[in-house]
C-alpha cells in the first residue's frame, strides 16, 4: 500500500488517460528510492479471454491528429488509468542508481497508489521567489500552475537522484525539455530494472534482448494502456511475483513468440497507416481522413474524437 506518497503523473498536457506515475522512497536505512508505478490491467483479464483477443488484434493505439483508435474499450481504460484520489491497482517497479547512472538495487511488486499530482511534460519549472515552491509555465498553452513545497521538495529531489544530462548527451535525438529529460531517464532505468528482474527469474538475455526497444536488457512495461506488447510483459512480470503452478499459463503467454512477432508487425502497420492517414489529412488541408467515420459519443483521452470501430 503505496497511499501514502505523493505520486507524479507526467503526461502531455490534453492526456486525460495516464499509464504511470513516479514517486521518491526512503527506506529505513536512509536510501532513496525512485519508484515508477504503471497502470495494471492485467489484474482484470487473463490470455484468451474476449479483452485479451480483441486488444491483442488491435495490437497498439493508434493517434492520427485529433483522433483516436484504442487498444481498450473507453470504459475499460478510464476504470485503469492512474487517477488523483481513488485507489489506483499498479505494478510498482523500484531502483536505486549509483553514481554513474546505473541501476545498483531494484525491486518489482504489485501496489496501490492515491496521491496523484499531474505534471505537464511541457511545462517549465519556475522557482517561486521567497519560497521553496515551484511553478509550472506553459507559454506555448497559457498554462501555469503552483506546485505546494512538498510537491516541489519532492519533485527536486527525484531529480538530482536521474542524471538527467548524461542520457541527454548519448541520446540520438533532442530530448526537449527539463522534465522530458528526467521522465526519459527514469523510464529507461526502470526498463532496465525490469530486464535485469526477468533474468534473475530464469528468463533467458536472449528473449528479453529481442523484446527491448533500446538495448540489452531493457523491457518495456509503462504503456500497458497503450500497446499489446507491454501487456505481454506484465504478463510476465505477474508470473515471476505469483511463481506458482496455477499461474503458469501466465508465462507461456507471455514467450510466445508467434504472438509477438504477429503483434510487432500489427503495431508497425498501424502506425504505418496512421502515418499515411496524418499525410493525406495535412494534403487535404486538415480535413478528416476518408473512409473513417466518427462517434461523438466516443472521446478520445487527447481531448479530440475516436473513429467508429466499424
Amino acid at each position: 500500500d503505496l497511499s501514502h506518497l505523493l505520486w507524479f503523473a507526467i503526461d502531455p498536457h490534453e492526456s486525460s488517460i495516464r499509464d504511470d506515475a513516479i514517486a521518491l522512497h526512503t527506506d529505513a536505512e536512509g536510501n532513496k528510492w525512485i519508484l515508477v508505478s504503471v497502470a495494471d490491467p492485467v489484474r482484470h483479464f487473463r490470455p484468451g479471454s474476449p479483452l485479451d483477443q480483441d486488444a491483442q488484434a488491435r495490437a497498439t493505439s493508434i493517434y492520427f491528429g485529433s483522433q483516436y483508435l484504442a487498444l481498450f474499450p473507453r470504459d475499460f481504460l478510464v476504470a485503469c488509468s492512474i487517477m488523483d484520489g481513488r485507489r489506483n491497482a499498479t505494478l510498482t517497479v523500484g531502483y536505486r542508481m549509483d553514481d554513474t547512472g546505473n541501476v545498483a538495487d531494484y525491486v518489482v511488486f504489485p501496489s496501490v497508489i492515491q496521491k496523484i499530482c499531474h505534471i505537464p511534460i511541457t511545462s517549465s519549472l519556475v522557482p517561486l521567489p521567497g519560497s521553496q515552491g515551484l511553478l509550472l509555465e506553459d507559454a506555448a498553452r497559457s498554462y501555469s500552475a503552483e506546485l505546494t513545497t512538498t510537491a516541489s521538495n519532492d519533485l527536486r529531489a527525484l531529480m538530482k537522484l536521474a542524471p538527467t544530462q548524461k542520457l541527454s548527451t548519448e541520446a540520438k535525438e533532442p530530448l526537449g525539455n527539463e522534465l522530458s529529460r528526467f521522465v526519459a531517464t527514469v523510464m529507461r532505468a526502470c526498463r532496465h530494472a525490469v530486464g535485469l528482474h526477468l533474468i534473475k527469474h530464469g528468463i533467458s538475455r536472449e528473449f528479453i534482448s529481442r523484446q527491448s526497444h533500446t538495448g540489452n536488457e531493457q523491457v518495456w512495461v509503462t504503456s500497458p494502456l497503450r500497446s499489446y506488447e507491454t501487456v505481454l510483459n506484465h504478463y510476465l512480470l505477474h508470473s515471476t511475483i505469483l511463481q506458482d503452478d496455477e499461474h503458469k499459463y501466465l508465462l507461456e503467454s507471455a514467450l510466445d513468440e508467434k504472438v509477438r512477432r504477429a503483434v510487432r508487425n500489427r503495431t508497425a502497420a498501424c502506425r504505418n497507416i496512421a502515418r499515411h492517414l496524418e499525410e493525406d489529412g495535412a494534403r487535404d488541408g486538415g480535413t478528416r481522413p476518408p473512409n473513417v467515420t466518427v462517434s461523438e459519443s466516443e472521446r478520445s483521452p487527447r481531448g479530440g474524437v475516436v473513429p467508429n470501430r466499424t
